[in-house]
């Protein structure tokens, strides 16, 4: 058996063995692609994503695709691990620890959403837990998650205006993000980790796909930094949902206005609940007022970069949301 780095060459392999491995999924190789070769942040030269290969055939992977992030005034490329599988013949065998033992040795790993057999094995080569990413979710019909009086919900032409007013405040729907202002693409303060949002990383995510991403600015805002939004339409247990994808604010108020925001589009479209992830403890007060509620298991964030290993596992110094790793692909009913 040889563990190695994926290649070109490796291409119609590794899109017929995640076909297979992972079947409800559509769009596979449009997925690999945008997330690894469209990513702002890939470098072929630097790829890290692994192939298990035994007899010349893929029998097990881990992805890792790049990203950018800074703390503490330092800014390095992150390797976020995913779609860490093995075939069912070779569960239990050498491969998978392999696999783990390899990608970790990569400097700035970071893994979220583990499963339950994934993650003893990332603690048992050195890696720590240094934060959560918690679901979310307001229910605006509550009748619709009850079987008796809800039909299978339908795709239909949905709005999502130019113009959202909350009090005094008004979000514009924009089509590039040339409005978004920030700090080199950073929000939070050196205290807390973060994933990059410069304008690469928020064209590519965002704005290649306007029928599939919305994405809201709040206008005249006094802060030096944007806040804005990012939402997008995901079918959860079969019902038709608002998914908060991505947000960053120049003033923590803000968040208040952003879910207000979000759920007059919910309640404009008849959407069963808007749904969000967050891994910051410093909005948690500001969900809850708006009626968010915590749902399901915790998606737990692991890493090797030991800088942030002596931080208090209760300050959560990381912002992640769902736009962060592959956490919103294939969210909800496996839909890319």
């Amino acid at each position: 058996m040889n563990i190695r780095r994926v290649t070109e060459q490796d291409h119609n392999e590794l899109v017929e063995f995640n076909q297979k491995t992972f079947p409800r999924r559509n769009a596979i190789e449009e997925s690999l692609q945008y997330r690894f070769s469209k990513n702002p942040f890939y470098n072929r030269e630097e790829e890290k994503s692994l192939l298990a290969i035994e007899h010349e055939t893929i029998i097990g992977q881990l992805l890792m695709m790049p990203s950018s992030f800074k703390y503490r005034d330092a800014l390095h490329t992150a390797y976020w691990g995913m779609d860490y599988i093995v075939t069912s013949d070779q569960r239990g065998g050498a491969a998978g620890m392999l696999l783990c033992k390899k990608a970790l040795k990569e400097k700035y790993h970071f893994g979220i959403g583990l499963s339950k057999l994934s993650l003893p094995i990332c603690l048992a080569f050195n890696e720590q837990i240094v934060g959560a990413m918690n679901k979310y979710i307001k229910i605006h019909r509550p009748l619709t998650f009850l079987d008796i009086f809800n039909k299978k919900s339908s795709i239909h032409q949905n709005t999502f205006p130019q113009y959202i007013e909350i009090g005094r405040y008004r979000f514009e729907r924009i089509f590039n993000p040339d409005k978004i202002e920030s700090n080199n693409g950073y929000w939070n303060t050196d205290e807390q980790l973060e994933f990059s949002r410069n304008q690469n990383f928020l064209n590519w995510r965002f704005f290649q796909e306007p029928q599939k991403y919305y994405v809201y600015h709040l206008e005249d805002s006094e802060t030096p930094y944007s806040s804005y939004f990012v939402v997008r339409q995901k079918f959860w247990k079969k019902r038709k949902c608002l998914l908060l994808v991505d947000y960053r604010v120049g003033d923590l108020s803000h968040f208040d206005l952003i879910l207000k925001a979000t759920s007059k589009i919910s309640k404009l479209n008849k959407f069963s609940a808007t749904i969000t992830g967050g891994s910051m403890e410093t909005l948690q007060s500001t969900l809850k007022r708006n009626l968010f509620f915590r749902f399901g298991e915790k998606m737990e964030i692991v890493t090797n970069y030991s800088e942030i290993f002596s931080e208090s596992k209760t300050s959560r110094p990381i912002m992640v949301t769902f736009a962060d790793s592959d956490c919103e692909h294939y969210y909800g009913d496996q839909k890319w």
